[in-house]
């Protein structure tokens, strides 16, 4: 098959499903074409200056690309106040003669454009959806008159592309049970197309190291029995890694000194101030996710306080157990392979941060999150599904 993988930016140091999905459907002997602008991850976020200007520097180029797995197209993007517009799509996806498209996420102008380009071009077309109840209309308090106008006319336009791109479209899968919720009961996409599909991880760079990197460990400055509980990702309030930063403040200051904390990530300079490295606390820059394993390694607690994050998967694949809040739209990570706590709460998350204290339960938490990965989050396994998928839609 010829699969198209469409989003509006790409980084291929990023570990997401667009440079995943499409390195395992290659290794199943299809042709993989990724198709997107010259954006990188996040560049239409409001803090993408403030968190990933050290780490995303690349400038994109137009044109295309032939990497190991898959070959990028990059094209020209145009900003309008209803989204990012693709410009010479049309042009790109029939030159490439795609059996399949799909798009990676569903409220996207450059989604509705492939729906619209469907009319005209004989593809599949399937659609992503990656929102957790935990982001979902999280930007909804808005001051001023005009801007809850622009809001609400905005959503009325997304509604009316997502109701022609529901129609459009063969399948659509929810990463999660709430992700799931949103695409039937807000976007009223029918149950009939929407099929949950789990995010992945890449196990031939996420694993349990044979032999444990004590050396590594040591360089970081942290002690042999050291327990360390890490957190990768954005350094932002909404992501929540200050609560765990006051978690082990919190248990140092009550005796329990093995704990200790490794944030791996960027963010707003002001609030970044309160990682400042100490004896308990270390803080390093953002990291291409290739390198992240042996982080992992060193690492004992997997910690996500906030929102739901991929890295959450690849520490499973490492060998940690986790510990995410309990609203979390994604439990099914941390069933018997890590704990709950109280979303918030920086003193019953230092209380589940103790319990995994307890070697003998870190480490059967630890056999489970690596056998579920095997078994439930390995791209390979999940590639496999959609490529089952594609090859009945393409028979039907």
């Amino acid at each position: 098959m010829k699969i198209v993988q469409l989003v509006e930016s790409h980084t291929e140091k990023m570990g997401y499903s667009d440079v995943c999905l499409p390195k395992a459907l290659n290794s199943l002997g299809h042709d993989v074409f990724v198709v997107t602008t010259t954006k990188n991850s996040y560049f239409n976020t409001p803090e993408y200056y403030d968190v990933f200007k050290d780490f995303l520097t690349e400038e994109n180029e137009i044109g295309e690309k032939k990497l190991e797995n898959y070959m990028l197209y990059r094209l020209e993007a145009v900003k309008t106040p209803f989204g990012i517009y693709i410009k010479n799509l049309y042009k790109t996806i029939k030159k490439i003669k795609p059996d399949i498209v799909q798009a990676g996420e569903l409220i996207s102008l450059s989604t509705f454009q492939c729906a619209i380009l469907n009319i005209f071009l004989p593809f599949k077309f399937t659609v992503e959806c990656h929102i957790h109840k935990s982001v979902f209309n999280v930007h909804s308090l808005e001051i001023s008159f005009l801007k809850i106008l622009k809001k609400f006319l905005k959503r009325k336009i997304n509604f009316f592309q997502i109701l022609i791109t529901s129609f459009m479209m063969k399948k659509c899968y929810p990463i999660s049970q709430d992700s799931y919720e949103i695409c039937n009961q807000y976007f009223l996409i029918p149950k009939k197309k929407l099929f949950i599909r789990t995010l992945g991880t890449d196990l031939s760079i996420f694993f349990k190291i044979k032999k444990y990197p004590l050396d590594f460990k040591k360089s970081l400055g942290f002690n042999d029995d050291d327990i360390v509980c890490i957190y990768t990702g954005r350094l932002t309030k909404d992501k929540g890694p200050h609560i765990l930063k006051d978690a082990i403040n919190f248990l140092q200051n009550n005796g329990h000194y093995k704990f200790k904390g490794l944030f791996i990530g960027s963010g707003n300079k002001v609030y970044c101030e309160q990682f400042k490295n100490n004896d308990n606390i270390k803080l390093l820059p953002f990291i291409e996710y290739k390198e992240l394993n042996k982080y992992y390694n060193i690492s004992s607690i997997g910690v996500w306080p906030k929102q739901e994050s991929t890295s959450q998967i690849d520490a499973l694949a490492s060998g940690l157990c986790i510990i995410i809040n309990d609203n979390s739209g994604v439990k099914d990570r941390a069933e018997d392979s890590g704990l709950f706590y109280n979303e918030g709460s920086y003193q019953d998350l230092a209380n589940k941060i103790l319990q995994l204290g307890d070697y003998k339960l870190r480490k059967q938490m630890s056999d489970n999150a690596i056998d579920k990965s095997k078994r439930l989050y390995d791209w390979s396994l999940i590639a496999k599904k959609y490529e089952m998928d594609f090859l009945e839609m393409i028979k039907n």
